[in-house]
């Protein structure tokens, strides 16, 4: 889980207050505006669904979530 893994996500965790106990961390509830993307076409319920499947690490969302977007070619050129 990222809060065990990085300082980052530890201290984003803390400035939105989340409350979280290490036993608890096998389970994942998606924060935030998820309806966000909707202008771009992206369903509230896509992201959830993207954010909760356990094979995408966080780099892998953020490219499902610009490809659905169409917008996967700058992330494809940064990775080259």
């Amino acid at each position: 889980m990222a809060l065990l893994d990085w300082d980052l996500a530890a201290d984003a965790a803390d400035l939105i207050e989340l409350d979280w106990e290490e036993d608890d961390l096998e389970e994942f509830e998606a924060i935030g505006d998820l309806d966000m993307l909707h202008h771009f076409g992206v369903r509230k319920d896509d992201v959830i669904m993207i954010c909760e499947n356990p094979d995408l690490y966080p780099d892998l969302q953020i490219a499902e979530i610009m490809q659905r977007i169409g917008a996967s070619a700058p992330m494809e050129e940064a990775h080259k």
